[in-house]
């Protein structure tokens, strides 16, 4: 919140988009240690002043017991995240459990919020990149309707956001009727010179 004052202080204007992260998956600890939704009451605040609200969430890697792993691809079998009765499926589900309770309480609050999950995926940094490509569409079709349908979530727009630099923007797709925005992740130092 330090940021956006210097930047309200420096411009005179507060910025449209506030964003926060839910999961610190570079971190080690309980589920409830690393997902963390303490950020709701900044996101409340701003979307009552008609701001736009967006969330991230870099999961830790769910084979790893103590989380962490975030870009540590070696032992995981991606399908697990489909299958409860696996340990990493158990693990995965206690991660999106916790996420599911923070948008909720969002929900509760009348907050729409652009929910980016699993980005840059045709990169190869993070655990869940570069997967098949089908298994990819599959964990994100089963994390909607687990948010939407079994968790009665109505407050989301989803947000499909390859990394610009990597080739196959749109291989991971998920279809339109699991995505309501697109967009690319994009790190240059001229944005103007990347657009032309």
């Amino acid at each position: 919140m330090s940021q956006m004052e210097q930047i309200q202080q420096v411009t005179g204007h507060t910025p449209a988009i506030l964003g926060c992260d839910y999961a610190a998956g570079w971190a080690e600890g309980t589920p409830n240690q690393i997902i963390d939704y303490s950020c709701n009451q900044y996101l409340k605040d701003h979307f009552n002043k008609n701001g736009i609200v967006t969330i991230d969430t870099h999961f830790p890697n769910p084979v790893f017991p103590n989380g962490g792993g975030l870009k540590n691809r070696s032992t995981l079998v991606f399908t697990d995240l489909l299958k409860p009765e696996t340990e990493t499926g158990k693990k995965w589900r206690a991660y999106i459990d916790i996420v599911a309770d923070g948008l909720n309480d969002l929900q509760q609050a009348g907050v729409t919020v652009l929910y980016r999950p699993f980005h840059e995926m045709n990169g190869g940094w993070f655990w869940w990149g570069e997967q098949n490509p089908t298994e990819y569409k599959n964990v994100w079709a089963a994390l909607f309707d687990y948010f939407c349908n079994q968790r009665n979530l109505h407050n989301l727009l989803w947000v499909y956001a390859p990394d610009q630099g990597p080739p196959n923007h749109a291989l991971y797709y998920p279809g339109d009727s699991y995505t309501d925005i697109v967009g690319l992740d994009v790190y240059v130092d001229d944005p103007v010179r990347f657009l032309y």
